[in-house]
């Protein structure tokens, strides 16, 4: 199924648009409508674009396995989108990180939506590195830095109040140390596939259940975790 259509011009922003799954374009919509996110629209193109990056990319810089990319939308970008109420009522008026950015998925399809939240991408792999910046340029983020090192050896200057995580691996290691960076009152947003909870004697976990999860449109376990 493909992801995108392209128009006559090559696939501008203002042409590219997603091939949503059956039914699905609505209740995304309404979900988002539902978190402050108005006008899917005025989104829709910019995500089209990323995805058209994230294939034309995958083979040099092995951003999604290859069995992915022509489920992209279902399998990476519903499952990004589903963070954004979360994050957005985390955020306030601060940034966030996001550790392993590596193709993209969570930050960038989240970025699109909170264009004026200041993003800083922590990736180790210089080949994703690339992929990053180039997305970054010709989607025109503005507010957004892409760090080339492994975390924990290294963190933004100033800590952030948010930080996001989705399939990484280690969750229990990169979660405490990311909890440490965003201090007492920050919040760590870790989606993942499998349930792995860090400390609860240390952190106070709290596993979101939101009608992304009861529809299914998140694939895996979205952890708001704080320092209890």
């Amino acid at each position: 199924m493909s992801t995108y259509t392209r128009n006559s011009e090559g696939g501008s922003p203002e042409g590219a648009r997603i091939a949503w799954p059956p039914s699905v374009r609505e209740t995304i919509e309404e979900r988002l409508a539902g978190a402050g996110f108005e006008g899917l629209a005025g989104f829709e193109s910019q995500w089209a674009v990323f995805l058209e990056l994230v294939k034309d990319w995958n083979a040099t810089a092995h951003l999604i396995s290859a069995g992915d990319e022509n489920r992209l939308v279902e399998r990476h970008l519903i499952d990004s989108l589903s963070m954004a109420g979360a994050l957005r009522a985390a955020l306030g008026g601060g940034y966030w990180a996001d550790l392993g950015s590596g193709g993209g998925f969570p930050a960038i399809p989240l970025k699109v939506l909170l264009p004026d939240a200041p993003l800083v991408m922590v990736e180790r792999s210089a080949k994703k590195v690339g992929f990053l910046r180039k997305a970054v340029a010709r989607l025109g983020l503005r507010e957004t830095e892409i760090v080339h090192a492994s975390f924990p050896e290294v963190v933004p200057e100033v800590a952030p109040d948010v930080i996001t995580v989705r399939a990484i691996e280690r969750p229990e290691r990169i979660v405490g140390a990311a909890l440490d960076v965003v201090g007492a009152r920050g919040t760590v947003l870790a989606l993942q596939r499998e349930e792995r909870i860090v400390d609860a004697g240390m952190f106070h976990v709290e596993r979101i259940i939101d009608e992304w999860s009861r529809m299914g449109l998140r694939r895996g376990t979205l952890l708001r975790i704080q320092k209890s």
